[in-house]
């Protein structure tokens, strides 16, 4: 008995059609977790935020940036190092580049001055901010805007 011969009873329609019945439920079932981890990563607290004091500035003003890093990594991190640097250094000028906290458990806020060196020209600027928290390495760009 082969399968291509007149006894073999082989009908696709009727062996697919139980598959048919749950394509939707596997289909609204995958949709459903894309839905879920879209809103997971909407949601999820970022270990970097930052706002100005006052942003856009003038050419002789300061601002003061605010950093918050928060500890996403699940467990309390020692030592986190927090660091602020301007791309265009002879620009800006970021006070106490580097600051340490001891003990990361929930989240610091931290404050950097920033002022524009001499007679910065009207633009945006561009700060780095740079962390490690339990080995994980974040990064993320703050703009400063300096009006004429």
């Amino acid at each position: 008995m082969g399968l291509y011969d007149k006894g073999m009873d082989f009908d696709p329609k009727k062996y697919f059609l139980g598959a048919q019945r749950f394509l939707p439920a596997i289909i609204g079932a995958i949709a459903a977790l894309l839905v879920v981890w879209f809103l997971w990563g909407l949601f999820a607290p970022e270990p970097i935020t930052f706002s100005f004091s006052k942003n856009p500035i003038k050419n002789m003003e300061q601002t003061v940036l605010e950093v918050t890093v928060a500890n996403t990594t699940g467990a309390t991190a020692q030592s986190v190092v927090i660091e602020v640097f301007p791309e265009d250094k002879p620009s800006i000028s970021v006070g106490s580049q580097t600051q340490t906290i001891p003990v990361l458990d929930q989240y610091r806020k931290l404050e950097f001055v920033i002022n524009p060196v001499g007679q910065t020209l009207a633009g945006n600027y561009v700060l780095n901010i740079k962390t490690e928290i339990n080995g994980k390495k974040f990064f993320k760009q703050a703009v400063l805007t300096i009006e004429k």
